[in-house]
């Protein structure tokens, strides 16, 4: 039981990890979750939520919606922050 929990601990620190790894653009995947966002912006995901919820006229993130999941696609992402740069 001790060993299962022990494992159980390992798995999840494993997965934490994975979710801090720096990725390029290009590893990606096609549809970004706000967790994904949140990670590459150093923002909070209630934050980038809010930014969803926003429209994309006032400089909101462009989103899918599926129910109650938020969704945004990768290329909708770089653009928006592409627009996002002070010149």
């Amino acid at each position: 039981m001790k060993q299962k929990i022990i494992d159980q601990e390992v798995d999840q620190q494993d997965n934490k990890n994975e979710t801090n790894k720096i990725m390029t653009i290009e590893e990606l995947p096609d549809i970004l979750t706000a967790k994904i966002i949140a990670g590459m912006l150093d923002l909070s995901k209630r934050r980038i939520y809010e930014l969803m919820d926003i429209s994309t006229e006032a400089g909101g993130i462009p989103k899918i919606q599926i129910g109650r999941s938020k969704r945004v696609m990768k290329t909708d992402f770089i653009e928006w922050l592409e627009s996002k740069k002070v010149m």
